[in-house]
């Protein structure tokens, strides 16, 4: 897991993560702590463009996990799945300045598809406009897709947030392992 550009928080992204001929396979260990702790089993690389889609298709049947845009501890912007008997939980959570709110769907069972689209603000956006770039969350199961929230990333920036190392996204395991079948990142400026 020595790919350019990946990185891990304060280790290695080998300590998190493995290829395996069915996909990459992020396991949290008792040395991990959450996404919103200080080494969660993350895996990610830097948003480098104003507006991304990142999607990854995960097999959470061994674990609970998903994908999030991470700053640090207190701000994040995630979606975790997780399988059950009747189908696939999916939970979206933001956390930023104080901010902590979560929202819930339930989905088929089967392979989770889960998507975090920044748009960049408009072309006639200037600093003392209202509004910022935009971030959807969704989650998409073969045929069954639903949005769980749309939010206004003004908040979920430097000048709010505080963080040092800018937008970092990628999968996550928060229980178990979870095996990310495909990640696929796009990005425009």
């Amino acid at each position: 897991m020595s790919r350019p550009g990946r990185i891990a928080v304060r280790q290695l992204p080998a300590a998190v993560a493995a290829p395996t001929p069915d996909g990459l396979l992020i396991r949290r260990t008792p040395g991990h702590t959450g996404l919103d702790g200080p080494r969660p089993a993350f895996v990610g690389r830097r948003q480098r463009h104003l507006g991304a889609v990142v999607s990854a298709v995960l097999d959470v049947g061994e674990g609970r996990g998903g994908l999030a845009f991470r700053n640090a501890e207190d701000n994040l912007v995630a979606l975790e799945a997780r399988a059950t008997a009747t189908g696939v939980e999916v939970e979206a959570r933001v956390v930023v300045a104080g901010f902590d709110r979560t929202w819930h769907a339930t989905l088929p069972c089967g392979d989770v598809e889960l998507t975090i689209a920044s748009a960049p603000p408009p072309s006639g956006f200037s600093a003392g406009a209202v509004g910022g770039d935009r971030i959807r969350l969704t989650a998409r199961v073969a045929d069954a897709g639903v949005t769980l929230v749309e939010l206004d990333g003004r908040h979920w920036c430097f000048e709010t947030a505080k963080a040092f190392t800018g937008r970092v996204v990628g999968p996550f395991a928060a229980e178990g392992a979870v095996r990310v079948r495909r990640l696929r990142y796009s990005g425009r400026s």
